[in-house]
Order: structure tokens, then sequence, then C-alpha cells
């Protein structure tokens, strides 16, 4: 009997002592990583350089912008009109495309953000009609007087 509570005394030693061992932090994400889950890395310093010009990296010669026409004499359509968009728009993303500095780039996305918006309003008025239209030929209930 001396034996076994001996025996198991010195496995609980062995075992208390394995447990209190301390084990490095894992890196890896998951249960083994314990509470060090939120590990940042060092801040690496930005450095300051100017951003190289669409025309360099291309190593294409940059090209002016063709002039826009007025309208201040009132021909034309008016800008950012349907007709004005209808015949712009292949022009500003082929600007885009062969040139793509910030100001083509944001001139086409603007100019496709307001046809995007005028087709969702006249989308929502479609919308607003057809359902008006089918609230007044649905057939009324007939109601019976007591």
């Amino acid at each position: 009997m001396k034996k076994r509570i001996i025996a198991s005394l010195a496995v609980l030693a062995l075992h208390a002592s394995a447990s209190a061992q301390t084990y490095p932090v894992s890196k890896a994400p998951g249960p083994a990583s314990g509470w060090h889950f939120y590990d940042d890395p060092e801040p690496v310093p930005e450095k300051e350089e100017l951003e190289p010009q669409p025309s360099q990296v291309l190593g294409t010669p940059e090209r002016e912008a063709p002039p826009a026409a007025s309208n201040s004499e009132g021909s034309g359509p008016s800008p950012m009109s349907a007709e004005w968009l209808k015949a712009n728009m292949p022009r500003l993303l082929n600007q885009a495309l062969d040139n793509p500095t910030r100001e083509n780039v944001e001139a086409y996305y603007g100019a496709q953000r307001v046809m995007m918006d005028k087709a969702e309003r006249v989308h929502v008025r479609q919308v607003i009609s057809e359902t008006l239209k089918d609230i007044a030929e649905a057939p009324q209930p007939i109601i019976q007087q007591l």
C-alpha cells in the first residue's frame, strides 16, 4: 500500500513539474496562441516618394487632353443631360483608358455615377407608377350592407 502511495505522489510531482514549464507562444493563429492572438507587427517607417505619373509607368509620352467644347452660345446639349452623356461617355472612357491620369479617371467615373443615378430615378418612378396602376386596377371588394 505504501508503494502505491509513493508511486502516485511521484507521478503527481513529475506531472506538476512538467506542467510548470513555460512554452514559447506560437505565432500561428488559433487556440495555441492563447491570449497573444493580437500580436502587432513592428511598424514600418514610410518613405515619402512622389507617385510616378502614369505616363512614366507605362513608358508612353503624356498627351494633353483636347479642349472641351464650350456651351456658352447655347448650342448643344446641356452638361450632364442624357444627350450629353450619350455623346461624351465614349470619349471620357477613351481618355481614361489612353491617358489614365487622376482627372481623366475621375471625369469618367463622375459621369458614370450621374448616369447611374438618373437610371435609378427612372427605375424607381417606373416601379411606383406600376404599383399605383396595379392598385387602381385591382377589383374593389363589394361591401354588403346589413
